[in-house]
């Protein structure tokens, strides 16, 4: 349409209508003002003036040592051209906390133990980085100094100065770890071991959240699938080795398990879920067809789906196939996912939904820094897998 305009229309125009064809020097910087500044107003109405923020959490607990692990991905849109200071805390309290928490610690605290890095080409001399390119704009990755060791510095656990384009997205991820208060642990469990191959016992939920899309229990290659798993309420579980045997014949094949994920992950595209006929909360969103546990068990994953995928080199680390197949009968594995929750960043990143919080124009390492307010909107997404350790039941 543009090219139209100042062409054979603005030709035309003048030609037949205004019979002056010097006009052109009026016309063409008119068109070309006009078109600019409708381009610009169009691009602001349809993308919109605020931040959003993707992220997605993948929460580890191992019950055997109390250690939790944390991995979080997120992006940022700009709808600016910004430099951003960006970091990442886990969502601790402290261990007396009336109300359920991810994992015990005091912030900023236990920002020391973050590692954040920006999905980019970077040059790591002197603690800074930038993409390639003509005209490179650096980022730094600030210093701190580790609260028990003074003359031990710590890195990377915080980005200053990300440059990011108007309307344009950057990628970020993070590992951070800390520890669970024994006396409060996120799952209590009985699980034991009968006659060589049965797992029976309960599971208790005790963390933060208690509405799943995804509820199961993993054992020696087989998975027993729950409806629910309020807080505070001890749910049974029953797997055998052998299949349609007794009250376990409700348990599935593990990697048919991943494989009916795995048809699910990308079915539809993200859409707000209407607030009827569904048990969330009204402004709220779930995206129940996307499941990232053929990727966090990615060695279990059907063959055929493995072959044709992407290989997982990057996101290797992150494979626990080796915990539910074989033989391995000394621990069970709970997996449970919360579904997607969209709303305004200040609400969505201080709530328990979210195992992790962003900081976004300061460091959590800074010296008296408190966090900023989350600008915009978030969507988030979380994973968590507990590893359960389970005993033999006596003869």
């Amino acid at each position: 349409m543009y090219i139209l305009l100042i062409g054979p229309v603005d030709y035309f125009f003048l030609k037949k209508v205004v019979k002056r064809l010097e006009w052109t020097w009026v016309t063409f910087p008119v068109i070309v003002i006009g078109v600019s500044t409708a381009a610009y107003f169009t691009a602001y109405a349809l993308k919109g003036q605020d931040l959003k923020t993707n992220k997605v959490d993948v929460v580890d607990y191992d019950l055997l040592t109390g250690r939790v692990d944390g991995h979080a991905w997120f992006t940022l849109f700009s709808p600016r051209i910004q430099k951003y200071t960006v970091g990442i805390e886990p969502a601790v309290g402290a261990a007396a906390a009336a109300d359920p928490v991810w994992a015990v610690g005091k912030s900023p605290d236990a920002a020391y133990n973050s590692v954040l890095s920006w999905h980019a080409p970077a040059d790591n001399r002197r603690h800074t980085s930038g993409g390639g390119g003509l005209l490179t704009k650096k980022y730094e990755f600030p210093t701190a100094t580790d609260p028990a060791d003074p003359n031990r510095e710590l890195y990377a656990n915080s980005l200053s100065g990300v440059p990011i384009q108007v309307w344009t997205t950057k990628s970020f991820s993070a590992q951070w770890t800390a520890t669970v208060d024994p006396a409060k642990p996120p799952v209590v469990s009985n699980l034991v071991i009968r006659d060589g191959k049965v797992l029976t016992g309960t599971v208790t939920n005790m963390l933060p959240v208690d509405e799943f899309s995804d509820i199961a229990v993993v054992w020696r290659g087989r998975v027993f699938q729950l409806r629910d798993l309020p807080r505070g309420v001890a749910k049974s579980v029953t797997i055998t080795t052998v299949p349609g045997e007794g009250d376990a014949a409700t348990a599935r094949d593990f990697k048919l398990w991943l494989t009916d994920a795995e048809r699910y992950a990308g079915a539809a595209p993200y859409v707000p879920k209407s607030t009827s006929n569904n048990r969330f909360e009204a402004g709220t969103t779930s995206h129940p067809n996307f499941r990232l546990w053929p990727v966090l068990f990615h060695e279990t994953a059907n063959d055929e789906i493995r072959t044709g995928s992407p290989k997982n080199v990057s996101l290797r680390h992150l494979d626990q196939s080796w915990r539910v197949t074989g033989d391995r009968d000394e621990q069970a594995v709970l997996l449970l996912r919360v579904p997607t929750r969209e709303g305004p960043g200040k609400e969505m990143t201080n709530s328990p939904l979210s195992p992790s919080r962003l900081w976004l124009g300061a460091s959590p390492t800074d010296a008296g820094a408190v966090r900023p307010d989350l600008p915009g909107t978030l969507r988030q997404e979380t994973y968590v897998r507990v590893f359960i350790p389970v005993k033999k039941a006596p003869r």
